[in-house]
């Protein structure tokens, strides 16, 4: 009788660590897809803005990538800091990103992004996306999605103790 309900008590804990792992993960993801489309939305009208006032100066997007790449080095301060965005141009040519080969590739469906307008003209789109690296680790995008795993973790925690304790009375 002791071994069957030891494999009992096993079963039921390995069912319940499966679970909160699932379960921790599935909220993961979706945290960090939600923060980062936060992120954009916060932030997307200065990053249009900054876009439009670079292509009304220069007149093309030559060079984009390059002056975006310089940026990105001391963002901290920075209205458009660490965010989740890939930039294409009208004819769905990706110019910057972190989506595929910046300059070799094309996407669909990219109307489905922000049009960036000069003097009335869409010249490109700002498309939504995945950071293609995590966050550095001393920002405070970085601390937040920290503690949220960090609690994630603990509910799950918890949540096996109480399946144990729960079994054994």
């Amino acid at each position: 009788m002791r071994s069957l309900a030891l494999k009992l008590t096993l079963a039921f804990l390995f069912v319940s660590l499966v679970g909160a792992v699932l379960a921790a993960y599935f909220i993961q993801q979706r945290t960090q897809t939600e923060f980062d489309r936060f992120l954009f939305d916060l932030n997307r009208s200065n990053i249009i803005e900054f876009l439009s006032q670079y292509y009304r100066e220069t007149g093309s997007w030559t060079n984009v990538g390059e002056m975006l790449d310089q940026l990105d080095g001391g963002m901290s301060r920075h209205p458009m800091r660490r965010l989740p965005f890939a930039l294409v141009d009208k004819d769905g040519l990706i110019l910057y990103g972190g989506m595929d080969r910046p300059g070799q590739t094309r996407i669909r469906n990219y109307e489905n992004g922000v049009p960036i307008e000069v003097d009335g003209a869409v010249v490109g789109w700002l498309i939504a996306s995945r950071l293609p690296s995590p966050l550095g680790s001393e920002t405070p995008e970085a601390a937040f999605l920290e503690n949220v795993n960090l609690a994630i973790l603990t509910s799950a925690l918890i949540a096996v103790v109480i399946a144990l304790v729960c079994r054994k009375n």
